[in-house]
């Protein structure tokens, strides 16, 4: 998918001058480094922010940095304004390769004056806990930093902005996906302070992040760039890879092992884990209860869930979900579920999800566990780990949001 104004998707080289390469989030190395591979001999300069699990090799022109996620570090915020004078060198005849993935929004951190790095990630926790979706988190994101929401697509003008994205946001849409660094902004000030009173969090924030807030709904701040600013006229975004290409993948080798009864579902991981959890058994009950008996078939799910923790557990989405959905299909012979995050990590846990049945229920009963117990703690990774049903990957390079699998085999 390409969303252009001006800036043709084709240029000839005759017509560029130099090539600086920017990035950030989880695929962030691999990407760069195919860019490389192509382009070494045009950049001028690059500077990409990468997991601190990476081992990339720098050269002497391409700056790797180590950045923090689920939270901002300092990695994150030298990473930003190293990006960001790249950006503000680059003249009207050169080209800004961007190569942007999911978890680009924390690895790439440079608050507004008067807001720390701490009062950021105390906001960002804050919303994480409280079970605001992605987009949400994002608004309040582009309007605490120096170049999300358009504002590094202005720093870059009036050079040319190419920005490849591999998406982890369910419709890819441009503003959330990396909260937005090259696209418009269709939400403002007033947008962000709502998040927070919607979510009962406003109170709770650091005052220094009420207070900019505030005043940029005041407009004592200038509002990110929107819809029809002339900093976009030059820029291209296009979307190189989503959730639906991981889907399309899964079912691709599901038909090598002979599975072909197969239903895909993009965008139905959404909402509450536990709730969605509901939905997902429901959808492979009736599933099942259409498949002939002795054909294997496979529910593919995609997306992003939430979970508003009340617990001190450990955990993440995908194990909540699939620890709801094992409540869900206890006692039903022939299901499974195995339910994960395609970066290879899941909320704060080590494993990148889990896997559940027809007997997670009892094999945690024969150990004592209480399955529901472990969900109102938030506690899902403890259960699953005590019945050797995590799934542990490690980082994959790449992040394209979550995937749930439903086996149905009668």
């Amino acid at each position: 998918m390409l969303e252009a104004l001006t800036t043709p998707a084709y240029l000839p080289w005759s017509r560029i001058g130099s090539i600086y390469l920017v990035g950030a989030g989880k695929g962030c190395e691999a990407m760069a480094q195919s860019a490389r591979s192509i382009l070494s001999h045009r950049i001028r300069a690059g500077c990409l922010a990468v997991p601190h699990a990476a081992s990339p090799v720098t050269s002497g022109r391409c700056r790797f940095i180590p950045a923090g996620h689920p939270f901002a570090d300092e990695g994150s915020r030298i990473a930003a304004m190293a990006i960001k004078d790249l950006l503000e060198a680059a003249g009207p005849n050169d080209l800004v390769i961007s190569l942007l993935s999911g978890g680009a929004s924390a690895m790439v951190s440079l608050p507004p004056a008067g807001v720390t790095p701490e009062d950021k990630q105390t906001t960002i926790s804050l919303l994480l806990q409280s079970g605001a979706s992605i987009a949400e988190i994002n608004t309040v994101r582009r309007h605490l930093s120096g170049l999300k929401g358009g504002r590094a697509a202005e720093a870059a003008f009036p050079a040319r902005v190419w920005n490849l994205i591999l998406s982890d946001v369910p419709g890819d849409d441009l503003a959330t996906i990396g909260s937005g660094l090259f696209a418009p902004d269709p939400t403002t000030y007033v947008d962000a302070i709502r998040v927070l009173a919607r979510h009962r969090i406003g109170h709770a924030v650091p005052a220094a992040v009420r207070s900019h807030l505030e005043q940029g709904a005041a407009g004592r701040h200038p509002d990110t760039p929107t819809v029809g600013d002339v900093v976009f006229q030059r820029t291209v975004n296009a979307i190189i890879g989503s959730n639906e290409t991981a889907l399309e993948g899964i079912r691709t080798e599901a038909a090598h092992e002979g599975i072909r009864r197969v239903r895909l579902l993009p965008g139905f991981l959404t909402g509450e884990a536990r709730e969605c959890a509901v939905r997902f058994a429901r959808e492979m009950k009736a599933f099942a209860s259409t498949t002939p008996e002795g054909t294997p078939a496979l529910l593919i799910a995609g997306g992003e869930t939430t979970v508003t923790v009340s617990g001190k557990g450990i955990g993440g989405r995908n194990q909540e979900l699939a620890l709801a959905c094992a409540s869900e299909i206890d006692g039903e012979s022939g299901l499974f579920v195995l339910a994960a995050g395609s970066d290879g990590v899941d909320g704060v846990s080590d494993a990148a999800g889990a896997y559940a049945d027809h007997t997670t229920r009892a094999r945690g009963m024969a150990l004592d566990l209480r399955l529901w117990s472990y969900l109102e703690r938030n506690d899902s990774h403890s259960y699953f780990s005590a019945l050797g049903d995590l799934i542990h990957t490690g980082p994959t390079g790449t992040n394209v949001a979550d995937v749930a699998l439903g086996l149905v085999l009668r």
